[in-house]
């Protein structure tokens, strides 16, 4: 058997310049032939890219490397960093305020300025009275109802004259139906079916369930944007309003007055008047941003 004659290059350890390709912008390729790149390969073939904007990590007087640099980027990339997690624009602030304990009972109203954007800090809007059955056909006009609504978001009153309503509205409430509740036109009906029905009211859902006087208990969830603490179909995003004896009016498909006073950079307001879920009372604190 003939055996593969090795050229002298190879045998002396040296590597075999096959060609130099210059590619533009300070870059060049060469192919070497390495003489004995592995045990099974008897020669090897390596294309090298180089690129003249690499630089070479600093060296230390024993020869090694003393830290890692990664080379200059490149094609307009950024350079990658070790840090991670995101990161807030220079002069970036939270537009949340500091959560402040509202109280439960109306506020003692005091006027004062009312322009700007209002954010809400707090807020406590117990829910009583009754809850408006008229229009549905039932046997009762009015029923027994309990529970509690916050506001969060923000309430801008402007110098023209107009406002913007970006509050969120939510929370729960419990309408009891008596007996007579159910009976609509002669005809008895179940509880169950009630829930799409009273949604009208204002509530994003409802849910009835056989009560044990006879009657029903309806839960009802609120989750509404607008408003400003009444809840309603059509809950006004904005729009007019007037100021008077320390009263805020809102203009507009659905008007509604609000007890007011102005400490500071703080607005603390309270609902007046009844819904058709109820009486409100308590108070939305804001905070000026």
């Amino acid at each position: 058997m003939s055996r593969q004659k090795t050229p002298p290059a190879a045998r002396s350890g040296r590597p075999i310049a096959l060609g130099v390709k210059p590619l533009g912008d300070g870059r060049f390729a060469a192919l070497l032939a390495l003489p004995r790149c592995a045990l099974a390969l008897p020669l090897c073939a390596l294309s090298i890219t180089g690129c003249g904007d690499y630089d070479p990590a600093p060296r230390t007087a024993g020869g090694t490397t003393s830290e890692t640099t990664s080379p200059a980027p490149l094609n307009g990339q950024a350079a990658m960093t070790g840090s991670s997690g995101s990161s807030s624009s220079p002069g970036s602030t939270s537009s949340s305020p500091v959560p402040v304990e509202a109280s439960c009972s109306s506020v003692t109203a005091c006027g004062g300025d009312l322009a700007g954007t209002w954010v809400a800090a707090g807020s406590c809007l117990p829910v009583s009275g009754q809850a408006n059955m008229a229009g549905f056909g039932l046997g009762c006009t009015a029923a027994p109802v309990t529970g509690t609504l916050e506001v969060s978001g923000a309430w801008t009153a402007k110098l023209d004259g107009t406002f913007t309503d970006t509050t969120t509205t939510s929370g729960d409430s419990e309408i009891q139906l008596p007996p007579d509740c159910l009976n609509v036109s002669g005809t008895v009906t179940t509880c169950d079916r009630l829930d799409g029905a009273l949604q009208a009211l204002g509530y994003a859902s409802v849910t009835c369930a056989d009560a044990a006087s006879g009657g029903c208990t309806c839960t009802g969830t609120v989750q509404q944007t607008g408003g400003m603490g009444f809840v309603v179909l059509g809950a006004p995003a904005g729009g007019s309003y007037t100021t008077a004896n320390n009263v805020i009016t809102t203009a507009g498909r659905n008007p509604r007055d609000y007890s007011y006073c102005v400490s500071g950079n703080r607005l603390t307001v309270t609902p007046q008047g009844v819904s058709n879920i109820g009486s409100l009372t308590g108070t939305i604190v804001f905070e000026k941003q």
